[in-house]
């Protein structure tokens, strides 16, 4: 393995992480698991983005040009919205989210994130923790929206959790309501979903 191949494996772990999933058994992290904290997950979208830079320039660490380098919040163009479909398959919110990212990573911007996503259904009824907020999973207005969850277990823990696919319908809705879920992850209402505990550290979109 090449130097540039370890790079690669790294880059895709570290973002695995955080996208909030194990990047050996790729299953979704428990909420109340380190990578799902906030501080944790800028920290790896920073790595993982730094990483990129350097596979895409085969390696090379770039000096970088002058400047603050600080990355303006996350937004998409028009023509880059009328480029992002649903697929026309249910699929994992982290397969949506990457497409969302592709498509906007000419604008140097911050990165969509999967939990904004999470938060906002929580916060408007089509997401709800399970019992053990282990995971989440949708609500029957979920359901009827297009959100498919499914029971799993862990192989390692045997601790049962949540996981949801999303229709192209709940899809089009996520899509639809892009804005507004990043107008909610730069509110003070984003941590009370995400980190009860830390109420009194409002979060902004990273």
């Amino acid at each position: 393995m090449t130097e540039l191949d370890k790079l690669i494996r790294a880059e895709s772990y570290i973002r695995k992480m955080a996208n909030g999933i194990n990047p050996i058994t790729d299953e979704t992290a428990a909420d109340d698991d380190m990578v799902n904290n906030v501080r944790v997950t800028r920290c790896l979208y920073y790595v993982s983005d730094i990483l990129r830079q350097v596979i895409a320039n085969n390696g090379v660490v770039e000096k970088k040009p002058s400047g603050s380098g600080k990355k303006v919040d996350f937004y998409m163009t028009d023509e880059q919205r009328a480029n992002l479909v649903e697929f026309d398959h249910p699929v994992f919110l982290r397969e949506l989210v990457d497409e969302i990212n592709r498509l906007t990573e000419a604008n140097h911007c911050k990165k969509f994130a999967a939990r904004w996503i999470r938060a906002y259904l929580v916060s408007i009824g089509l997401l709800v923790a399970d019992a053990d907020f282990v995971s989440k999973y949708a609500t029957e207005e979920g359901v009827n929206l297009g959100i498919i969850p499914e029971l799993r277990q862990s192989q390692q823990s045997m601790r049962e959790y949540w996981v949801n696919q999303y229709s192209p319908e709940a899809q089009r809705f996520l899509i639809d309501n892009i804005d507004t879920i990043v107008e909610f992850a730069k509110s003070p209402q984003y941590t009370q979903f995400t980190h009860p505990e830390s109420t009194n550290n409002v979060s902004s979109a990273e």
